[in-house]
């Protein structure tokens, strides 16, 4: 059993707190065990995390984050190489989103498997309104922010077509927007997607105001609704939207989980 000071010596001072260690720690265990913990992450999907599924990150052994982009063992050469060209116009330099944990999930049928993408919070200070960051001046940067605002401005029309109200934008939400961008565009590659907000509750540590914490789903709910007002319908949570012949289920989840104390 690793220790509190190997975690923190892997993982880093700031990665020692809130939302990241918490995700190492779902993910740290016997496959069966973090299988079943990823599975209780699901909605009835009529689908589970399985033993010899692929996921990241895998407990404390690699404490990089996933990018889909690049693993291609979620979703095989050519969906990652597409998911590339549709969101950058340059690779030079340019990195795709991050996520907090990826799995994949089976779904009864052994031909349709399905992929878990979860973003991550401990606190409400974490969820942010930003844009995204200005383009360094080189071509190669300026060509990818514009290819990005196409990216998510088709995302966002083809939700809108599915339940109406999308509003996703490159220069507002960009977090939430780029991950409802994602999960659309690998649905419409073919593959359905879970995509969990998942809130870490009571999250101490964090040295933070105590009123920004998490304490229970109705706070985790209300605070994720209110943080994308105009820009993810209401409605569009906690049901599947279909997307071709595939479909993305937009959830939001809690979870305790402590960390251990010596």
């Amino acid at each position: 059993m690793i220790t509190l000071e190997e975690m923190r010596r892997r993982l880093g001072d700031k990665g020692s707190r809130g939302s990241k260690i918490r995700c190492h720690l779902l993910t740290s265990g016997s496959r069966d065990d973090v299988a079943q913990r990823l599975s209780a992450l699901l909605p009835d999907v009529g689908g589970a995390v399985t033993a010899d599924g692929v996921w990241m990150p895998d407990g404390f052994e690699s404490v990089e984050e996933a990018q889909l982009d690049k693993h291609t063992g979620f979703l095989g050469e050519d969906s990652s190489a597409a998911l590339r060209k549709w969101w950058l116009a340059s690779k030079r330099q340019a990195t795709t989103p991050n996520w907090d944990i990826v799995a994949t999930f089976g779904l009864g049928d052994p031909s349709t498997r399905g992929l878990l993408l979860v973003e991550a919070k401990a606190h409400k200070g974490e969820l942010s309104e930003d844009s995204k960051a200005r383009p360094s001046g080189t071509a190669g940067s300026e060509a990818n922010h514009e290819k990005i605002a196409q990216a998510i401005q088709e995302a966002s029309e083809a939700l809108s077509a599915v339940v109406p109200g999308f509003r996703l934008q490159r220069d507002k939400h960009y977090q939430i927007s780029n991950r409802f961008a994602w999960a659309w565009k690998i649905a419409k590659l073919g593959t359905p997607v879970v995509l969990v907000y998942l809130g870490f509750l009571n999250a101490r540590e964090m040295d933070t105001d105590s009123r920004s914490l998490l304490t229970d789903v109705q706070d985790w709910e209300e605070t994720m609704r209110e943080h994308c007002r105009g820009i993810i319908p209401h409605s569009a949570w906690n049901c599947r939207l279909g997307i071709g012949s595939a479909w993305v289920y937009p959830t939001m989840v809690v979870r305790q989980v402590d960390l251990p104390t010596a």
